[in-house]
């Protein structure tokens, strides 16, 4: 499978669907999207955005953002106070049928490769629930945990920087 940038002619209802019905699979790891609207004001916002296609359905995508973007997330505004420049992986997702194949770290290697400034690159990873096969992939791609945050006994996050 090949890993692309999302290109705008491509974007399309049933691809904006199918985007949304992955993330949401992800639940409780991922925010949700409450639809297609939510979802291309996500992808304006973002600085760049990886698609892994079969024929026209999408089955894994990986949303990166910049510093200095209108993106609300508390977890984005975080890394946005302490860097100057950074890139934020917002959120990733591989189908079901997909999973332990390395997609996920060839979209990060492109994501590193394609780091020319050498700026962090910085995600937020579930703890509480735990989401350990995350937290495990991140310290195997090399990132360092650089801060925790509780927003109540049900939920935490661990933030990461490489």
């Amino acid at each position: 499978m090949k890993i692309t940038k999302l290109k705008k002619e491509h974007i399309n209802k049933e691809l904006l669907k199918g985007f949304v019905k992955l993330n949401n699979s992800y639940s409780p790891f991922l925010g949700p999207l409450d639809g297609i609207g939510q979802l291309k004001k996500l992808l304006n916002m973002s600085l760049y955005t990886l698609v892994i296609m079969d024929q026209k359905i999408i089955k894994g995508f990986c949303v990166i953002f910049k510093e200095n973007s209108d993106y609300e997330s508390k977890n984005y505004k975080y890394f946005n106070e302490k860097h100057g420049k950074f890139l934020y992986i917002d959120r990733i997702g591989i189908s079901e049928d997909l999973k332990q194949k390395g997609l996920g770290t060839s979209m990060y290697k492109h994501i590193f490769d394609n780091n020319r400034n050498n700026v962090p690159v910085c995600a937020e990873v579930n703890s509480i629930p735990l989401n350990e096969a995350s937290i495990s992939f991140h310290l195997r791609l090399g990132f360092k945990e650089v801060h925790k945050k509780r927003l109540h006994d049900e939920y935490e996050l661990t933030y990461f920087e490489k």
